[in-house]
């Protein structure tokens, strides 16, 4: 009976300090134990935001977060494994270029021992996008991003006659839905305000709607019927309508415009919402709605943190308790959630009251949270299967997107894709 007691005492110990415990395969301290320095390979504050309550509570871990740009951190890991060089403890994962990385062999599977990650914890439709082809985890991914479907109220009330959430849901189910719609941009459009403000907007749109099949198929065919060339068909639809705009993602151009009344819909994933379209417009009022897509809902990129496999084994083991903290437990479903506005994959958080209460100034008082988690939950969400040619092919169908906007036929603008791809690729067929 004392061993019994003593060992609820110590789970309850563990689960008021760390709010989530390891497998009982898993060696566990007290946080002050875990003593170490770490490198942690980022592009951006993402994660370094975060952090405080993380070194409250284990006040000897020091993490460095290395910044690499976006561009060159997929080249400097596959450069550093190749020149035998040093890895980061801890790296990043980026869903685009994801399959190519985790099948470099050089990360811990965190399914098995010592790790034992509890996969029952994170939404199920996020897991093909940790698993590598010997179908071993070797990643937990961070943020949950989901995609809804942002609108601007003026715009939607003007061109729709409607503005409501209730309304707009009704309105628009299908694409075709939005595509009809799009046919009031050709008799009343007046180059200020459109439907989407960018090819790239209205692609992702549509892109993340047709997943159900990866880009390249088992045997190494290419596939762009499936899933990118309806996204064209859709854009080539709304251009006719003179519906897209004519600005280019990521330039100042683009950013600036979330402060205006440019576009009518966004692609509304979740780091889209809080890192793009809020920031740059901080002091919109009933502004915006949120819809659920056509179809259920959609998952578009994705940060996943990785373990080295060359780390120390004290580094390892820090370097999972950082992973199980911030990925896998409320307090860092919280952290993430105060700092970055959006949630984590963590499941047993969705029961917070911050994801039922939540009220949304910019979104009219509308729980964008709460949107965000019905969609989540959805049993229609799409997650494309991931392959190791995502980033040559993300770079070539990008790359014709303003083709696309001036006017270029989906079927030639996929070819123009095809070429590049089978040109960049020549295993592929």
């Amino acid at each position: 009976m004392k061993k019994f007691l003593a060992l609820v005492s110590a789970l309850l110990a563990c689960m008021m300090l760390t709010a989530v415990c390891f497998a009982d395969s898993y060696p566990t301290k007290s946080p002050e134990e875990y003593s170490g320095e770490l490198d942690y390979w980022v592009w951006g504050n993402y994660e370094s935001r975060c952090t405080d309550p993380f070194f409250e509570l284990y006040p000897n871990v020091k993490i460095n977060f290395v910044t690499i740009a976006s561009a060159d951190y997929f080249t400097k890991l596959q450069t550093a494994l190749a020149a035998g060089g040093d890895l980061p403890d801890i790296g990043n994962l980026e869903q685009t270029n994801r399959k190519a990385l985790i099948e470099l062999n050089c990360w811990e599977r965190l399914d098995a021992e010592p790790y034992n990650m509890d996969t029952s914890v994170v939404v199920d439709w996020s897991l093909p996008l940790v698993t590598n082809s010997k179908d071993e985890i070797v990643a937990a991914q961070i943020d949950n991003c989901i995609g809804a479907v942002a609108y601007n109220r003026a715009n939607a009330e003007k061109a729709f006659g409607i503005s409501s959430v209730e309304n707009m849901e009704a309105r628009f189910q299908t694409l075709d839905d939005y595509v009809e719609a799009s046919a009031w941009w050709k008799e009343n459009g007046d180059n200020n305000h459109f439907m989407f403000g960018s090819a790239y907007d209205a692609f992702y749109f549509a892109y993340g709607l047709h997943a159900d099949v990866a880009n390249v198929t088992d045997d190494g065919k290419l596939d762009l019927e499936s899933n990118i060339l309806p996204a064209f068909e859709f854009v080539e639809k709304l251009v006719a309508n003179n519906a897209v705009g004519h600005l280019e993602a990521w330039t100042p151009a683009w950013s600036a415009s979330f402060s205006t009344d440019y576009a009518t819909f966004f692609p509304a994933v979740t780091w889209m919402v809080y890192d793009n379209m809020i920031p740059n417009d901080p002091d919109a009022v009933d502004k915006y709605g949120m819809i659920t897509p056509p179809g259920g809902g959609y998952s578009w990129g994705g940060t996943a943190l990785a373990i080295s496999n060359s780390a120390s084994d004290n580094n390892k083991e820090i370097a999972w308790e950082f992973i199980r903290w911030f990925c896998l437990s409320d307090g860092g479903a919280q952290a993430f959630l105060d700092k970055n506005h959006a949630p984590t994959l963590y499941t047993p958080f969705y029961e917070s009251d911050v994801y039922q209460t939540y009220e949304d100034v910019a979104f009219a008082g509308q729980n964008t949270l709460g949107k965000y988690m019905e969609i989540s939950t959805n049993t229609n969400v799409k997650v494309r299967p991931m392959t190791v040619y995502d980033p040559g092919i993300a770079a070539a169908f990008e790359g014709v997107l303003n083709e696309l906007e001036n006017g270029m036929s989906a079927v030639d603008a996929a070819e123009l894709v095809r070429n590049q791809v089978l040109s960049q690729y020549k295993n592929l067929k």
